[in-house]
């Protein structure tokens, strides 16, 4: 009630429609062994079911369940190592361990196919809709409290790197789902794309898989004050 600000803005870079479906970051991002979260699911009706943070009885049973992640604590966990989507798993044999995930896991297959590891959830038609359904919840929130709704659809830098490939973001189906339900957003990497010096886009990275940099953000941030006015 305190807030005065008119416009309230969602920023959704393209990786988060796999981080939605994560209730342990460790099982996508490496080293984040204490990144608990919550979620969310839909219903039947489609309404959007808040999944809380996973709690633990006592450090034993915490111990025990990081090591033994199973559907039955983990719920709503997409990443769960029973469905080879999950970090890898380096254990003895070794050798095994690599081969297994070199033939197996959806990163390596992803990396061969030259594609984001998150775009399997962009042709998943659920993910999808999910990631829709909480945007709708967010403007429906903003626009109750009488302020105005603005969407970041912001690309990474593997986005750029497979829009130069195959002439197209990964992300379409979801763009293509807001421009169907009449949703207001921005598409960072429609205007960028557009810059004479898109060829060297990764020159807006300190590297491919991170953030942008001090560059980087001050492109995005002349983006969206041309959209915002």
């Amino acid at each position: 009630k305190y807030d005065k600000s008119k416009v309230i803005v969602l920023n959704h870079t393209t990786e988060n429609i796999a981080r939605i479906v994560n209730q342990y970051r460790e099982l996508i991002y490496q080293n984040q062994i204490y990144g608990f979260k919550p979620t969310v699911y839909l219903s039947d009706e489609n309404l959007l079911i808040n999944v809380p943070i996973v709690s633990f009885s006592s450090y034993k049973d915490y111990v025990s369940n990081i090591k033994n992640i199973n559907k039955e604590k983990f719920k709503h966990e997409y990443y769960l190592p029973e469905y080879k989507s999950s970090n890898f798993e380096f254990k003895f044999p070794f050798t095994y361990s690599f081969f297994n995930a070199l033939f197996k896991h959806h990163r390596i297959k992803d990396k061969i196919n030259n594609r984001p590891w998150y775009s399997q959830h962009y042709e998943n038609k659920k993910n999808v809709f999910l990631t829709y359904k909480i945007i709708e919840k967010f403007i429906k929130t903003v626009e109750s409290n009488n302020k105005y709704a603005v969407v970041n659809i912001i690309p990474t830098c593997r986005d750029f790197e497979y829009f130069k490939k195959n002439n197209k973001f990964v992300y379409k189906p979801l763009v293509d789902l807001l421009d169907k339900k009449n949703i207001y957003y921005i598409d960072f990497g429609k205007f960028l794309i557009e810059r004479e010096d898109f060829k060297n886009f990764k020159n807006w990275y300190n590297n491919c898989s991170g953030h942008p940099n001090k560059y980087g953000y001050k492109l995005f941030s002349e983006v969206f004050i041309k959209s915002i006015k």
